[in-house]
């Protein structure tokens, strides 16, 4: 470069300012920004190389963020524009320029340009917007009818309940539910925006009782407003039910079930403190003690009973009580049955004629006896197999027909080494039933003459009978019932 200012010239020349700058610009600045625009103005007219924002801050004993801020100031006030991020340019703009591109602005950019400058003085340092932010958040104005006053209100409510960061599109909603609640003065957006605040902090208290520190989603206090307005619960109310999550995974999702089900149960009108949730919870917890019982037998989830749940055990209720209900449970639990099960035993009994304790114990000890023998019979014919409810259904068709055992055990030992021993024992006790003189020399004679041909006695015939527990038998019951149901069926 031919031209040039020595060193020392900065220190004594002039930096000129003009007195447009200090009528219209000085008096609403604060004194770091202004120190800030004088220091800039006069290292643009004798530029140093060395110039950063570290070293401005030493010179001026002010933080770097706070160098920064006051440019973001002077960029909102059309004064100084950036024009490189890393590491930050600026460059100074003539402030009679900008008088004169004012004069010549409309109304309407008059309007949008203050509300621009209070929008960014709202999260002064916390947050650079950019123009894209600033147009639709004037849109709220401009579109929906708001007033400037009501979207700076919304505004700072959102930067204290979700953080300066929050999406400006996401607070759309909200500015269209001021919108749909008829908000028109200030006084309307006091009471709305109170009360959006007022969801907030619930939903918070309510997050903290589960055990969650995060901030509330807006799905969460979406919870939060239906428990309040739509179900009518107080915010106390909603504070105790929280102690019934423990019985399962705390969350929200949880919670809505819980308050839920007892919306359904105690009408509309809804709960209005701490007392009444606690004394709707004892009630209900009373009312739901059986039906735990029963659950708690059939190894089944009894923190929360459903409202199906709870039909299906009023209906059982209604057939057996309640002591000879556990007595059913207990044996559809001894072979893994769960609630449906046990529905279809206490119908099938009921179809029996059986509604109390002695005809349920009567029913279990005659079942189980039934089987024995049958098994002891099955032992007889060669087969080690457990006896299925058709066999034992059988059997018991055969001795309430006046059957005896003697001739039944002479129809098994008859049976060993038949393709279908228990098919061809039931030929042979028919054949007995239809001729009394029919002795056991002829039913050996005719049924198996191999035997007396051979003189041998049969590797089946060796076979140890069979004795079965009660607890063998019980582990294959629910295959038993099951048949025997169908044979009820065919009959």
């Amino acid at each position: 470069m031919m031209f040039g200012f020595d060193d020392s010239f900065a220190m004594l020349d002039v930096t000129p300012v003009e007195n447009f700058f200090i009528n219209e610009y000085l008096p609403d600045a604060k004194g770091d920004y202004v120190k800030v625009y004088l220091y800039g103005l006069m290292h643009s007219y004798h530029a140093t190389e060395s110039m950063s924002l570290k070293q401005m801050a030493f010179d001026l004993s002010i933080g770097e963020s706070d160098i920064e801020s006051a440019f973001r100031y002077w960029e909102r006030r059309h004064l100084v524009k950036r024009v490189k991020d890393n590491p930050p340019e600026y460059r100074y703009l003539n402030s009679k320029q900008q008088m004169m591109l004012r004069q010549n602005e409309s109304e309407d950019q008059r309007k949008y340009q203050l509300f621009a400058e209070e929008l960014y003085a709202a999260f002064g340092d916390r947050r650079r917007l950019d123009g894209k932010e600033c147009a639709l958040a004037y849109e709220w104005v401009e579109d929906l009818g708001l007033k400037q006053e009501v979207v700076l209100m919304l505004i700072n409510q959102l930067i204290l309940t979700k953080g300066p960061q929050f999406s400006f599109r996401a607070a759309q909603k909200d500015a269209l539910q001021l919108v749909d609640e008829g908000v028109n003065t200030i006084e309307d957006a006091e009471e709305v925006l109170s009360r959006s605040k007022s969801i907030f902090e619930g939903t918070k208290a309510v997050l903290r009782r589960l055990g969650k520190r995060h901030s509330p989603s807006d799905d969460e206090m979406s919870l939060y407003k239906k428990w309040l307005y739509t179900w009518n619960f107080t915010p106390d109310a909603v504070l105790e039910a929280c102690r019934e999550t423990t019985k399962g995974t705390p969350s929200m999702a949880y919670l809505d079930g819980i308050l839920q089900g007892i919306y359904r149960r105690s009408g509309s009108m809804g709960i209005r403190s701490k007392a009444e949730m606690d004394k709707t919870i004892s009630n209900e917890k009373s009312k739901y003690d059986g039906l735990r019982k029963l659950l708690h037998v059939l190894g089944a989830d009894t923190t929360r009973p459903t409202e199906a749940i709870d039909e299906m055990y009023k209906e059982m209720l209604a057939l057996l009580p309640e002591e000879a209900l556990l007595k059913v449970a207990q044996q559809t639990a001894r072979y893994g049955g769960r609630l449906m099960e046990l529905e279809q035993t206490v119908k099938y009994l009921a179809s029996k004629g059986i509604h109390d304790n002695a005809g349920v114990t009567a029913y279990y000890a005659e079942h189980y006896a039934m089987m024995q023998k049958t098994a002891e019979l099955l032992g007889k014919m060669g087969l080690g197999a457990r006896p299925s409810a058709r066999q034992t259904q059988s059997v018991k068709a055969l001795i309430d027909s006046g059957v005896s055992d003697e001739r039944l055990a002479e129809a098994a030992e008859l049976s060993v080494g038949k393709s279908e021993p228990f098919q061809y024992f039931l030929k042979v006790v028919q054949n007995a039933r239809e001729k009394p003189e029919y002795s056991h020399a002829a039913k050996a004679e005719d049924a198996s003459p191999q035997y007396k041909k051979t003189g041998k006695t049969p590797r089946e015939a060796n076979y140890i009978q069979r004795s079965y527990t009660e607890e063998e038998l019980s582990s294959f019951a629910k295959e038993l019932l099951k048949e025997a149901q169908e044979i009820e069926i065919e009959e």
